[in-house]
């Protein structure tokens, strides 16, 4: 359900923005890298608070357009595919008992909805136009699972064991919609390649677990090719 209202917001954007005399859009074509972070705030009964943060590296492509308004200001809806990717790897050596070692491997696979308002100006006879950007980025996770592999070698024998665990199921407690919300720089070359970096910050608590919040955050780095 919540994809059909992605396409329907999108369609309506368009509908408002084609009917009201907007200017030319030009599409775009892109994507770049990830780096994001998990933050869990944990409140005990007493009030005092315990922190974690995980850092995932990954990826994201898609397609805007960017319409522009004259005077430097435009609009950029789009819509982008996302992947993040965390991995932790750790072993400890026990005495008399042998060497215990582990991973856990997270993957989350997003869909986007960027809605940007930019203003820029032109420069060197109007070869290159600095800009700067802000907006919203409603944000549905499709899937997120996690793998927590374990491996012991014992004056017994080696053991391994594979837990899998799917964050949006029955048993997990995340929840899938967020809207992150920042801004950032860039700059386009002769009209036909865009270069752009911005930090985003999630509004919504991510996990149903109890006296717990989670809230993503990250950077991202990308280039995209102007039509």
């Amino acid at each position: 359900m919540f994809l059909n209202d992605m396409k329907k917001i999108y369609a309506i954007l368009w509908a408002v923005l084609l009917t009201g005399g907007v200017m030319s859009a030009q599409p775009a074509l892109g994507g770049g890298y990830v780096n994001s972070t998990k933050t869990t705030v944990f409140t005990a009964e007493d009030g005092s608070r315990i922190s974690s943060a995980k850092a995932y590296n990954g990826f994201y492509a898609g397609i805007y357009d960017r319409i522009n308004f004259g005077e430097g200001f435009a609009f950029t809806p789009g819509l982008y595919y996302s992947m993040a990717i965390y991995l932790s790897e750790g072993e400890r050596d026990i005495p008399f008992v042998g060497r215990l070692s582990g991973d856990e491997l997270e993957m989350e696979h997003m869909l986007n909805l960027p809605l940007n308002f930019e203003y820029g100006i032109l420069l060197a006879s109007d070869r290159v136009r600095p800009y700067v950007f802000a907006g919203c980025t409603p944000q549905y996770t499709l899937s997120s699972k996690s793998t927590l592999r374990l491996a012991a070698s014992t004056i017994v024998g080696d053991m391994q064991k594979e837990y899998v665990q799917d964050n949006l199921g029955e048993d997990g407690v995340l929840k899938p919609f967020d809207v992150m919300v920042g801004g950032g720089i860039g700059v386009d070359i002769i009209n036909m390649i865009r270069v752009q970096a911005g930090y985003n910050y999630g509004l919504f608590n991510r996990t149903s677990a109890q006296s717990t919040t989670l809230h993503r955050s990250g950077l991202y780095v990308g280039v995209s090719l102007l039509f």
